[in-house]
This record gives C-alpha cells, sequence and structure tokens, in this order.
C-alpha cells in the first residue's frame, strides 16, 4: 500500500510539472505569434511559424494534453485523493488546449489583412515608381528633341 501511494504521488507530481510545461509551451506560441511584422521578411517568418505550428506543434501539445489526462484518470480509477492544485492544473490545460484554435484562426486573419496591407503598400509604391519613371524617361526624350533642360 505504501509503495502504490509513493507511486501515485509521483505521477501526481509528474503531472503538475507536465500541465506546467504544457501551459508554458501554449504561452510561449501565443506571445511568439502575437508580434507584430514590421516588413514583408517578418510578416513570412509569423506566417511560418503559425504554419508549423498548426501542422506539428499543435498535434504534439494535443498528444501531450492526452497523455496527462490519461494519467489522471488512470490516479482516479486508483481513487487516489487529488487535490485542487491537480485539478486546476488540468483546468489550465483544457483552457488552452479549448482557445487555441480560436486564437490560432485569429491570428491566420490578423496576418491575412496585415499581408493584404503590405501588398497593397508594396503596389502603390512600385505604382508611383513606374509613374516616376515614365516621367524621366519622357523628361529625357524631350531633351533628346530640344537639346537642353531650358527648352523643355
Amino acid at each position: 500500500a505504501e509503495c502504490l501511494r509513493i507511486l501515485l504521488e509521483s505521477v501526481v507530481s509528474v503531472n503538475l510539472e507536465r500541465n506546467e510545461k504544457l501551459c508554458k509551451n501554449f504561452d510561449n506560441i501565443v506571445q511568439t505569434l502575437q508580434k507584430k511584422p514590421t516588413g514583408a521578411g517578418e510578416l513570412v517568418d509569423l506566417e511560418q511559424s503559425l504554419e508549423q505550428f498548426r501542422g506539428t506543434t499543435l498535434k504534439e501539445l494535443l498528444d501531450e494534453f492526452a497523455d496527462i489526462r490519461a494519467w489522471l484518470q488512470m490516479l482516479w480509477d486508483c481513487e487516489h485523493l487529488l487535490k485542487s492544485n491537480d485539478i486546476e492544473a488540468i483546468a489550465e490545460s483544457a483552457s488552452w488546449v479549448h482557445q487555441i484554435e480560436g486564437r490560432m484562426n485569429t491570428r491566420e486573419e490578423d496576418l491575412r489583412k496585415e499581408r493584404e496591407h503590405i501588398e497593397s503598400r508594396f503596389k502603390t509604391e512600385r505604382s508611383k515608381f513606374e509613374t516616376d519613371l515614365e516621367d524621366y524617361v519622357n523628361l529625357v526624350n524631350r531633351f533628346k528633341e530640344a537639346g537642353n533642360f531650358k527648352q523643355t
């Protein structure tokens, strides 16, 4: 009985640490993706981070959560007395699991709008450059015809 109690307390302790690490991982991802890109390069980096998160990291974190829940269920099945901080830890992890998809969707939409803004600004600047270039070509052509700038 004493060995079982020690073993179950060890599972509780490891689960608490895993829950804490899981929550920190979710928080770190959210903090990383919340950065406002200052240019196209940073925007691409954020888009790639979001894609990587959706592609692999999210599955890993959800698998970790499922494993923590399974261990917690085992503790429950063994009728091990769980303390409030054990329940609070899994509740915090569960909260992250339930809100992360919505947060990522919102961030993805924000990045899409940011991309559209950057592309629009680029197109405007490119158009202005093309217009300026055409004006300079016209000025050069008039200079060739007239012979000097005073006559243009």
